[in-house]
């Protein structure tokens, strides 16, 4: 639907800005083509990242990629950060633990906490899929000037602040 700014929405009745809207959907075309099963494996390939097969999963892409940005974590944190349940989490901590990717200890801290830490291969395996990642952002904007480059990531900067921002207001904040 395409609307002008503060025309009714026919669904809704209510006004509609039509630029955010235009943003959510094209936000919405992303995450869905992005998190496909169908892309990642064309992107990552057989998604063997490592050769082993535990990241052929979105979930486990992302807890590597989580780790390799923040260092090690707990099961309960990455739950939260990711959008998953504690047990689902966890499944997928065990099977990156079976291929060798990350270890799950006591955190030293507290030793009721368990903490979720790469392991030598799944340093490599994470930086792989880094790369790949890297080569497709590179060949999506290849053909973009590096002023509009530099544009998109503040403009993308400001609107992950104000996301983070209407998700704390509405109680449900980030860890």
């Amino acid at each position: 639907m395409d609307h002008s700014c503060g025309q009714p929405d026919t669904t809704t009745g209510a006004a509609v800005d039509v630029h955010g809207r235009r943003v959510l959907g094209l936000m919405t075309e992303i995450v869905t083509l992005w998190s496909s099963p169908v892309f990642q494996q064309d992107l990552f390939g057989s998604g063997d990242v490592d050769g082993r097969g535990p990241t052929r999963d979105l979930q486990s892409s992302r807890v590597l990629y989580r780790l390799s940005i923040d260092g090690p974590s707990t099961p309960s944190r990455l739950s939260a950060e990711l959008g998953t349940t504690r047990s689902n989490m966890s499944k997928v901590c065990g099977r990156l633990e079976a291929a060798g990717l990350v270890t799950r200890e006591r955190d030293h801290r507290d030793g009721r906490a368990v903490a979720v830490a790469l392991t030598p291969s799944g340093t490599e395996a994470a930086g792989r899929l880094l790369a790949t990642a890297d080569r497709m952002i590179a060949t999506v904007l290849a053909d973009w000037p590096v002023d509009d480059q530099a544009q998109l990531a503040r403009l993308l900067e400001a609107l992950v602040a104000g996301a983070n921002a209407h998700a704390e207001d509405l109680g449900r904040g980030r860890p």
